[in-house]
């Protein structure tokens, strides 16, 4: 999740945005994982950012909204961030969203060697299903989150979509407001 979030922060060195992006996919100190040491700064640089987002006010103020989602709350923040990146693509970032989501799965198929069975089955999922183009769309967003839904078993995290509706502008004014915050520290989280 949060693929999108995550290469706001891109260094244009392949292996260290690969880590960066899918960091989620690898568990553990990096410094002990058998990989490409390009790769392991990329999974250092996730944590940071998942740190700075963790504890960033801003970032944080949407979870009222989904306070009902207890544990789940952060999850759907990243979704829902992840969103309206995607909406918003070519105006934050005066570029094609299509074209950075075939970066991010060239990325990730470059180096599939590096990632488990389980990994390789979520990412196929993602590429089969263009996601990080269609996170763009709300019902794209409800079907993503039947799926983890049906993962999590004991909660439908889809009934989120109707606060996200309702709230959405206030959301996404939270959302451009840690965006604009996220990119003036690129440089110090680099």
């Amino acid at each position: 999740m949060n693929y999108l979030g995550h290469s706001i922060i891109t260094t244009h060195i392949p292996e260290k945005d690969f880590g960066n992006i899918f960091g989620d996919f690898f568990k553990g100190n990096p410094s002990y994982l058998d990989l490409p040491k390009n790769i392991i700064n990329g999974i250092i640089l996730h944590r940071q950012l998942d740190s700075f987002v963790d504890n960033n006010n801003i970032y944080l103020k949407n979870t009222i909204f989904f306070k009902e989602y207890k544990l789940y709350k952060k999850i759907l923040l990243d979704i829902y961030f992840d969103h309206f990146l995607a909406k918003n693509y070519q105006k934050l970032f005066n570029d094609s969203l299509k074209e950075s989501s075939k970066y991010i799965f060239n990325l990730a198929i470059t180096n599939k060697q590096f990632l488990s069975e389980e990994n390789i089955s979520k990412l196929n999922w993602l590429i089969k299903n263009n996601s990080l183009y269609y996170y763009k769309d709300i019902d794209f967003i409800k079907y993503t989150l039947n799926g983890i839904s049906y993962r999590f078993k004991n909660i439908d995290l889809s009934t989120s979509i109707e606060i996200y509706k309702k709230n959405n502008k206030i959301i996404d004014n939270n959302f451009f407001e840690f965006f604009n915050l996220l990119t003036k520290k690129r440089e110090y989280l680099l």
